[in-house]
């Protein structure tokens, strides 16, 4: 019998020794820094290189398996500020562009720091290379995910040098670009949340507490976001039958009020994701809102009137 989680923490700790010993600048032996990966016809042939085969393993699941763990040991910490507060941050990252991982490992990287938070084996320097290993991916995805040399003729030339990890990679790089009014801090990029289909995504609102996003579509459905991931919660919210006008969030946050050009408000609990009673027949709806004791529902509608719903009631 094996303990899982025991066996995915050896498993980490095992990749983090192959990443410290075996990254390495310009992995893939790329002879100019003009090109796209997609016109470098070698690349594919060094994805299946079999001296690599540890080492693409090790950049591409370390994280995964320190996840799976559950905890995170004295050693692995230090293992992670020994390989991630250096140049091999950047070796890791072409690693990660050849196998077009990158947009992955963000999302990958904050449920890392959560983890790192709660098992409380971490250092402040820990944390301080996670903040900014995310920023820099996260700034860095679209032009590192097409072009591995772009990730230093570019995307390093924008790191800032106040950050943690900018004072320890950027001294190894003094012949690069020079970016002139550089930030001294990360450029924060608003997420962008793929959202309905591509139907048009016709009213938001957030929860009470800042946890959810809650969106309305002119497909008709209601869907729910985790704020700090994007990731949709549970299935779309389905029982409209037309464009969604209108959506409010009660202040206690239990509540979900979603208003129709289908001529119903419809009230959802925030946490089963169900339908609560059945719905409230109108006008075509064009707004809704909760009253601050949330026993009541307000809206507005196409028939020039305000309506004021009693939850409980249905009325």
């Amino acid at each position: 019998w094996i303990d899982g989680c025991s066996g995915h923490s050896s498993f980490a700790s095992g990749c983090l020794k192959v990443l410290k010993s075996d990254l390495k600048f310009n992995i893939y032996n790329i002879s100019s820094s003009y090109v796209l990966n997609k016109d470098i016809s070698e690349l594919d042939q060094r994805k299946k290189d079999p001296e690599l085969l540890s080492v693409h393993y090790a950049a591409l699941f370390w994280i995964f398996h320190l996840l799976a763990s559950g905890a995170i040991t004295s050693e692995q910490d230090q293992a992670v500020v020994n390989i991630f507060s250096g140049p091999d941050t950047l070796y890791w990252l072409e690693i990660l562009s050849l196998h077009g991982a990158i947009h992955g490992r963000i999302e990958s990287l904050q449920s890392f720091r959560q983890l790192a938070e709660r098992t409380r084996t971490e250092s402040e320097t820990t944390l301080g290379i996670l903040d900014d290993m995310y920023h820099f991916l996260d700034f860095a995805k679209e032009a590192a995910t097409i072009s591995i040399p772009h990730i230093y003729i570019s995307c390093l030339a924008y790191m800032p040098k106040s950050c943690l990890l900018g004072g320890k990679i950027l001294p190894y790089f003094g012949k690069m670009l020079q970016i002139h009014g550089r930030t001294d801090r990360w450029i924060l990029h608003p997420m962008v949340i793929e959202a309905h289909d591509h139907w048009e995504v016709s009213s938001v609102a957030y929860s009470p507490d800042g946890q959810y996003v809650i969106s309305g579509s002119a497909d008709g459905t209601v869907r729910v976001w985790d704020h700090s991931t994007g990731q949709p919660i549970g299935q779309p919210l389905q029982g409209h039958s037309d464009y969604i006008s209108s959506i409010s969030c009660s202040l206690d946050g239990k509540y979900i009020i979603s208003g129709s050009w289908d001529q119903t408000i419809r009230i959802w609990d925030i946490n089963t994701q169900r339908e609560i009673g059945q719905p409230l027949h109108t006008n075509f709806v064009e707004s809704v809102a909760s009253s601050p004791d949330g026993m009541y529902v307000v809206s507005g509608c196409w028939d020039n009137t305000v309506r004021i719903w009693n939850i409980s009631a249905g009325q």
